[in-house]
């Protein structure tokens, strides 16, 4: 029954994603792009942000961390929530290179304050 409520949960995800034509890696479901990103708001779902902020730093080695950070809905019960690729199963993909990777965190706290990191190994 577990793996059923997964299935359920991400074919509304991949409707709203494929509503705004957003181009992603196949199988990413959260993204950072150059104007907008999709990050969880506080009642769980993937909302795109066209006025979010988003940073991208790169190391010596070609690795890179990408940051979006929007406004959102708050948590219903008034505590910060995290997603990550553990607890959703989705993977954060970078907008139009095909780029995916399950090491992600998306933290939204109590306030509604969402933020989204994304790293990327070079290997």
């Amino acid at each position: 029954m577990k793996s059923k409520r997964k299935f359920v949960f991400v074919l509304p995800i991949l409707a709203v994603l494929g509503a705004f034509g957003i181009a992603y890696s196949q199988s990413a479901q959260v993204y950072i792009g150059i104007e907008s990103c999709g990050l969880f708001d506080g009642e769980g779902n993937v909302v795109r942000i066209g006025t979010g902020h988003s940073v991208q730093t790169s190391s010596k080695n070609q690795n890179a961390t990408h940051w979006c950070k929007a406004d959102v809905t708050p948590p219903p019960d008034g505590r910060a929530v995290i997603f990550d690729f553990e607890s959703t199963g989705l993977l954060c993909g970078l907008d139009n290179t095909g780029k995916a990777s399950t090491d992600w965190q998306n933290v939204v706290s109590a306030k509604g304050k969402s933020n989204l990191q994304c790293k990327f190994r070079s290997n």
